[in-house]
C-alpha cells in the first residue's frame, strides 16, 4: 500500500482498525510503544519488540494496561511523562510514567468506543 505523505505508523493504525472492523485478528510486530493505543481484544495486539531480535512479548489489552498503568485507548494521554523519544513533544517535568498513568486514570476519558 502506498500512501505518500503519511507516515508507516499512520497506514499501519489505519489498516489495523479497518481490518479490526470487519472481524480480522492483526498482530502489529512492533518497536513503537505508540502502537499499544491499538490493541483492542480480541481482534487487536502488539507484538512488542523489547530487546534485540529475540525478546518479544505479545500484548492484550491486560497486558498493554500491566504495562503501561493504563488501558489502551488512554495511553496516547500518557505522554505527560517527562521520558518521551526525541520526536515526540516534551513530557511534564517530574512526571515520571507511574504518575502519568495514576493521573490518565483519574482525569482522562477513553474517546474509542468498546467492541462487543
Amino acid at each position: 500500500m502506498d500512501a505518500e505523505g503519511y507516515e508507516a505508523d499512520d497506514v499501519i493504525a489505519t489498516l489495523a482498525t479497518r481490518l479490526a472492523s470487519e472481524g480480522h485478528e492483526v498482530v502489529i510486530v512492533t518497536g513503537d510503544r505508540d502502537a499499544y493505543q491499538l490493541v483492542c481484544d480480541p481482534f487487536v495486539k502488539v507484538l512488542y519488540n523489547r530487546r534485540g531480535v529475540t525478546d518479544y512479548v505479545l500484548y492484550d489489552e491486560a497486558g498493554i494496561e500491566d504495562r503501561t498503568g493504563v488501558r489502551p485507548s488512554l495511553y496516547p494521554f500518557s505522554g505527560l511523562a517527562a521520558r518521551r523519544p526525541v520526536r515526540q513533544p516534551p513530557g511534564v517535568p517530574g512526571v515520571g510514567e507511574k504518575t502519568a498513568a495514576k493521573l490518565v486514570n483519574t482525569y482522562a476519558t477513553s474517546t474509542r468506543s468498546t467492541r462487543t
